[in-house]
């Protein structure tokens, strides 16, 4: 199982450490693409190209200048992971979230998931509690303040073929590698990288694209006929 990852890690003591270990343990990495402006304190493995990222558009703007990376390197491999060290600070939940979305990565549970990702027709696996859809087909709308956004978004790339719209919350998973380098190479990730907002951005009371696009990242992936599994 050849597999790249992207990790953004906004903070200077790196959590992600014995997640690297763990996937060397059960996969082959071709190349672990760490987005971070610290230069002490990361973990760092065989392979590791270390880029800088002015976080803009926060994880969702790391994991496509990672993305930007992959295509004009030219690697090859099968399986693309994406990982960051979320912690959201605003809210007391922030270390459960990260140790819920990235279990998929422990001894316990990769082997499942290699097994399930390996599969003609899933395109994803990610932590099953971040398996979420907030479509309302009755009212032809989302259930988030970035509706409208989500709507043009999906008009504009033509993703209506991800219905009903599932996708992983926190955007951390092992995804098929090739409707994602298909998709990216058409549409390029900077260009839509410079469009996501700086700062710590939110979408509370306001729909913002970075929020957005973390939904579209399932999509353009779903919208090809592939299927999301939980882990």
């Amino acid at each position: 199982m050849k597999v790249a990852i992207i990790e953004y890690q906004y903070y200077e003591e790196s959590q992600t450490g014995h997640l690297i270990k763990n996937i060397e343990d059960f996969s082959t990495i071709v190349c672990r693409v760490l987005l971070t402006k610290h230069s002490s304190g990361i973990a760092h493995s065989k392979k590791t190209i270390q880029l800088d990222h002015s976080n803009q558009g926060k994880d969702v703007g790391a994991k496509l200048v990672g993305i930007d990376y992959l295509i004009y390197a030219g690697y090859e491999f099968d399986f693309l992971i994406l990982l960051h060290d979320k912690r959201s600070p605003h809210s007391s939940l922030g270390d459960f979230w990260f140790k819920e979305l990235t279990k998929i990565f422990t001894p316990k549970y990769f082997s499942i998931l290699k097994k399930k990702i390996t599969r003609p027709r899933v395109g994803i696996c990610c932590s099953a509690k971040y398996l979420k859809s907030e479509y309302n087909s009755q009212s032809d709308s989302f259930q988030t303040s970035n509706n409208e956004l989500l709507k043009d978004l999906i008009s504009c790339y033509s993703l209506e073929a991800a219905f009903p719209y599932n996708f992983v919350a926190g955007t951390i998973f092992c995804c098929k590698w090739s409707p994602v380098k298909d998709f990216f190479t058409i549409n390029k990730p900077l260009k839509i990288k410079a469009t996501l907002e700086t700062g710590n951005v939110q979408d509370v009371g306001q729909g913002t694209y970075t929020h957005s696009w973390e939904r579209l990242m399932s999509w353009i992936i779903t919208s090809k006929g592939y299927l999301i599994k939980g882990v």
